[in-house]
């Protein structure tokens, strides 16, 4: 059977030039010494103790890299605009940064707050990637968001379609990181003549995406595509992956450990982008 809305090989005359990808993101938990990644870490600290986070010693400081004398002055400052609520020794989202939370929440998902990062990773490869959701208590992965490459022949793929855990690299990169009763309870259906056909060769499969920390689809889902994936996972729980998708006739020219390298290290930026929860 193939699957719904199937992807298309696009042939451009006359790419558009695509940016390079630069910058970089600060996460929570990234080392850096600007005011405003402390004041993220702050932020970020607040979200992920909902019971409130301690602010007396050197625990704050320690929390969001800072020493003692600038933590107090970013919590007094959080504190004064409404960001911070203090609650005995210890502090708590405020009311500003709750509305924050409740306007944006029916507006920013992971699609739009990951956008710039699947964009700077289509840019740099010039190849077409994806973004994949899972859904743990569906247990089904989507296709959310697709960024098409910028190489004359790249394919196109359409968003909000379904994907296979056992077939693809989006797919496995994912079901490497559940339990094995995912497996087990998986109908192995047959989308090309390269879908695996046995659970014991799908197992031996994502032993080997744990041990090299990202998956390969050699035309398992889509005949003529060849696909690397990583999982990101949100507080320690997969939640989907990041992908790449080039033709299978152009992987002879393709350095695949770079741009699995490439895959591995966007995923692990979304993973950082949307975690909240911070070792104290």
């Amino acid at each position: 059977p193939e699957p719904v809305n199937s992807p298309v090989l696009v042939r451009e005359s006359n790419p558009a030039p695509v940016a390079s990808a630069g910058g970089s993101v600060t996460t929570p938990g990234s080392e850096g010494g600007s005011a405003v990644a402390r004041f993220e870490r702050l932020l970020a600290a607040l979200v992920a103790e909902s019971a409130g986070l301690e602010t007396t010693g050197r625990r704050l400081a320690r929390r969001i890299g800072a020493n003692p004398a600038t933590a107090a002055k970013l919590l007094g400052t959080a504190l004064e605009c409404g960001l911070a609520l203090r609650r005995g020794e210890r502090a708590v989202a405020g009311p500003r940064l709750l509305y924050w939370a409740a306007a944006l929440g029916a507006t920013a998902g992971v699609v739009s707050v990951t956008a710039h990062i699947v964009a700077a990773l289509a840019a740099d490869t010039g190849e077409t990637i994806g973004l994949a959701e899972f859904d743990s208590r569906s247990r089904h992965a989507q296709l959310t968001t697709v960024v098409p490459g910028s190489r004359p022949l790249h394919y196109g793929l359409a968003t909000g379609v379904d994907i296979p855990l056992h077939a693809g690299a989006a797919g496995k990169a994912i079901l490497a990181e559940l339990p094995g009763e995912v497996l087990d309870g998986l109908a192995l259906t047959q989308y090309t003549e390269r879908t695996v056909r046995s659970r014991a060769e799908l197992e031996d499969d994502l032993d080997g995406v744990r041990v090299r920390g990202w998956a390969a689809g050699d035309g398992e889902r889509i005949p003529d595509a060849f696909g690397i994936a990583a999982a990101y996972f949100v507080d320690g729980v997969v939640a989907g992956s990041v992908t790449v998708t080039i033709p299978r006739f152009r992987v002879p020219e393709v350095d695949i450990d770079a741009v699995a390298e490439k895959i591995v290290h966007a995923a692990r930026e979304v993973t950082a982008l949307l975690t909240v929860s911070a070792s104290a």
